[in-house]
């Protein structure tokens, strides 16, 4: 093991790793003040050189030579560097959350050395994968169980595609014909009839909701761990000298990679197909949303909502069990929530509830003139 050299150089980071190899082979092979004052005078290159001739006269051990040499090399705005370094620093896609955890807390140590673990765990889940992060909120509290915990959450996102992948094969298997209906036992199961669209469309899967009192359509995704809001339709449903919550700084890593952060939070009541749902909602600035509203997966666990996308529907919990309905279809979209919905013509849905070991009766999807 040699002892580390030095030239100069313009970054921090070279400056710290010099003294970090000092240090590590001092712990390998110490030597005494004397021994350690000449080794660093053939060592120290260049400008570094040049300045140890004018500064050893003043340096007696390892302490003093490093607090002097820190003083002489280390840029005065490294703390400011390594704080924006902390802020812009995220997980990469490649990236395992292991290695990220544990280079975010050294880095965070760097900065500060006395930040607690509780600071270090709350900052490394506000910079890793939304998804993961969603998963572990509240569940870990030092970065041993974010590792050990995480790893497990992040291998399980991993396989999800693949798990979906195997459901879908299974449910295409020829010679089984789908069904249109929900059946089980219990007086309580209903057969529900879905009307048919004629050719089936893929896309954004649409929803019809209702926020206190204004009507339009959001869209469902698997992919959000919050449900989100875009300003503009905020300032619409907002109350009077309504404000909403800080989002305690946080941030959403969007589709195109971007990092973007919430202007606040605030528990808003849904009516859905009739039923009042309670949901967190962050609101965006309207430049980093594409859509008014974007339903994600604490919705959709909130609601007990299931999405049947082989049949282009989503089951609705009620007392009598699911209902289902079809997504709506992309040519019925609104231009805005403060616009109503105009079609020429109105669907009828026709539930029915099944007697236990009863049969259903043959079912008719009718389609009705719009009244006066």
């Amino acid at each position: 093991m040699d002892f580390p050299t030095f030239a100069s150089s313009k970054d921090s980071a070279d400056v710290l790793n010099f003294i970090e190899q000092c240090e590590n082979f001092l712990s390998m092979r110490p030597l005494a003040n004397h021994e350690l004052m000449g080794a660093l005078s053939a060592v120290l290159k260049g400008p570094a050189l040049s300045w140890w001739k004018t500064a050893k006269s003043q340096v007696y051990d390892w302490i003093s030579f490093k607090e002097a040499f820190l003083t002489a090399f280390l840029s005065s705005d490294y703390m400011t560097e390594v704080e924006e370094k902390l802020r812009s620093m995220v997980q990469k896609p490649e990236q395992c959350l292991r290695d990220f955890a544990y280079d975010y807390q050294a880095l965070c140590l760097k900065w500060k050395r006395d930040m607690s673990e509780e600071e270090i765990v709350r900052r490394v889940l506000n910079n890793i994968n939304p998804r993961v992060a969603g998963c572990l909120r509240g569940t870990v509290q030092t970065v041993a169980q974010l590792v050990k915990v995480g790893s497990m959450v992040e291998k399980d996102c991993s396989g999800n595609k693949d798990y979906w992948q195997k459901v879908h094969a299974g449910s295409d298997k020829p010679g089984k014909k789908p069904s249109d209906k929900k059946t089980s036992q219990g007086a309580a199961d209903l057969a529900v009839v879905k009307h048919q669209t004629g050719k089936k469309e893929h896309g954004l899967l649409l929803v019809p909701i209702n926020i206190r009192g204004k009507h339009g359509e959001a869209v469902v995704d698997t992919g959000s761990t919050f449900t989100l809001m875009k300003n503009s339709l905020w300032q619409q449903v907002a109350l009077a000298e309504e404000a909403f919550h800080p989002a305690e700084r946080q941030r959403f890593v969007m589709a195109d990679g971007t990092i973007h952060q919430a202007l606040g939070k605030k528990t808003i009541c849904f009516d859905w197909h009739g039923s009042p749902w309670p949901v967190e909602v962050h609101v965006m600035e309207d430049r980093h949303l594409a859509f008014p509203v974007i339903l994600g997966l604490d919705f959709l666990s909130r609601t007990g909502a299931i999405l049947n996308l082989a049949k282009n529907s989503y089951g609705v919990k009620t007392d009598k069990g699911y209902i289902y309905h079809a997504f709506l279809p992309p040519q019925n979209q609104t231009t805005g929530w403060n616009e109503t919905r105009l079609t020429s013509q109105h669907h009828v849905h026709l539930y029915y509830a099944l007697p236990p070991g009863g049969l259903p009766p043959c079912w008719v999807s009718a389609m009705t003139d719009p009244g006066p």
